[in-house]
């Protein structure tokens, strides 16, 4: 499998990109099992 790109937002008390929701995070987990190398970005919004 590819790359997929992960949608992150940094988290200043854990100092840490995290997932931006929820659904991102369960994805993610899902792309793990499946092998994918997975790419976190940030779009800087946030």
């Amino acid at each position: 499998m590819g790359r997929v790109w992960i949608k992150t937002k940094y988290d200043y008390g854990m100092k840490m990109e995290i997932p931006h929701s929820c659904n991102i995070a369960n994805a993610m987990y899902g792309f793990r099992e499946l092998g994918a190398e997975l790419v976190p970005y940030d779009d800087g919004y946030f």
